[in-house]
């Protein structure tokens, strides 16, 4: 048996030996467990191998300290229980899919994230969030009208009594929001309902900002009427449950969806991920 604590445990010890060179069969002994069974558990709780979070929270320190003291790629290296500068830049490609000298241009602009280091909290969500109901739908093209505004979130709260809530939600009971990564590491919302373009008058256009939604394979995330998950939602779809479930995040946008009652209190919410399978090569348009 085991349970989040053993496995946060684990990530502790590793977490206070980034500058080392540790084993993971050392890991599994510290927690108690056989390398083989602490290997399926890390994966099953966090989705990354122990290898794989262990290598990834090396390159992403190392990275970090070459940006705070401003040293050379070797120093940084060596600093984090590097061999080689050659053997930094395969884990960084490996961890991160980039080179060093490829990840200094979004460590100059304050744009790398790199592997965070996974929290108790976290790992709680994840175990008690698999196991809800996500599914795979695919969705004809949809254009959206509504309002623009921007936030440091990717899913930030949202008042459902202000009046541009107030005044879409009585032209239709379902509100869309879409929100997107910007260049400067802030995220871009739209507010909004699903319009047929023909039917629209000339003050639609002009005081309303339109996208389209190409037709696209969504995983479909219901949440509760709190939206209380929603701020641990991005690490836990991104970094968990895609790549765990062999999924590629397939365009840079998420779009949620409310269904309103009455009185204008959210009935359900659905939280809709565009994804293609990594051995898709199908074009979407």
């Amino acid at each position: 048996m085991y349970n989040t604590e053993d496995i946060f445990k684990a990530i502790e010890y590793m977490e206070a030996h980034l500058k080392d060179s540790l084993t993971i069969g050392e890991v599994a002994d510290y927690v108690g467990f056989s390398k083989y069974h602490f290997t399926r558990l890390f994966k099953e709780s966090t989705g990354f191998t122990p290898s794989d979070y262990y290598r990834g929270r090396k390159v992403t320190e190392a990275l970090n300290y070459m940006k705070a003291n401003r040293c050379k790629i070797i120093d940084a290296a060596f600093e984090y229980g590097f061999n080689s500068p050659e053997v930094f830049t395969r884990s960084c490609l490996s961890a991160l899919g980039s080179s060093p000298s490829q990840i200094k241009k979004s460590l100059q602009n304050e744009s790398f994230t790199g592997i965070s280091p996974l929290s108790l909290n976290q790992l709680t969500f994840y175990t008690q969030f698999d196991h809800t109901n996500v599914r795979e739908e695919e969705l004809p093209a949809i254009i959206i009208k509504g309002r623009y505004y921007t936030s440091c979130e990717m899913f930030p709260p949202l008042d459902y009594k202000s009046d541009i809530v107030r005044k879409l939600s009585k032209e239709s009971d379902t509100l869309f929001q879409l929100h997107w990564a910007t260049d400067s590491n802030t995220y871009n919302h739209l507010i909004g309902i699903p319009v047929d373009l023909a039917h629209l008058s000339d003050d639609d256009f002009d005081n309303y900002v339109y996208k389209k939604i190409p037709n696209q394979t969504y995983l479909v995330f219901p949440l509760s009427d709190s939206r209380k998950e929603l701020p641990l939602m991005k690490d836990y779809i991104y970094d968990f449950h895609l790549p765990r479930n062999k999924y590629l995040n397939d365009v840079t946008y998420a779009a949620e969806t409310s269904r309103m009652n009455s009185e204008q209190s959210i009935n359900a919410s659905l939280l809709y991920i565009p994804v293609r399978r990594k051995n898709d090569n199908r074009k979407h348009y």
